[in-house]
């Protein structure tokens, strides 16, 4: 099987990079597997979009929790003839985050913080879920 990396036609910085490390590791933690080249079957990805929006605002009308929100395509495909073997054409994960107040000095780091954490989650959710369906597939 080969995962290569995951194509983003996102506005979302790393999130395909991210996406496609935690399904590799996914798999690989799953055991008997190996991600070699070349491979009977290929994992295709591609991040059709990934958003954060407000969804709660503090007393000050500032926004105080958000909702990042990840749809993708994924097709696990026949190597040789490029038949599908799985696909699911608009995969959506959602995972909301509160947003602290910065303090003095954080320039943002408590911000970006939440958020990559907030896509750490969302990854690991798509790389269970895509890994899980595959499997159950076969």
């Amino acid at each position: 099987m080969s995962i290569p990396a995951f194509e983003d036609r996102s506005d979302a910085l790393q999130v395909a990079e991210e996406l496609t490390q935690a399904v590799r590791a996914e798999f690989i933690g799953r055991g008997g597997y190996e991600l070699d080249e070349p491979a009977d079957a290929v994992l295709e990805g591609e991040v059709l979009s990934a958003s954060y929006e407000p969804v709660a605002f503090d007393d000050q009308q500032i926004a105080s929790r958000y909702l990042f929100t990840i749809t993708m395509r994924i097709a696990f495909v026949e190597s040789r003839t490029g038949d599908p073997l799985w696909s699911n054409a608009a995969l959506t994960f959602r995972e909301e985050y509160e947003q602290r107040a910065a303090g003095a000095g954080d320039s943002g780091v408590a911000l970006l913080d939440q958020e990559s954490g907030a896509r750490e989650r969302i990854a690991r959710d798509v790389a269970r879920s895509v890994v899980t369906a595959i499997l159950e597939a076969f």
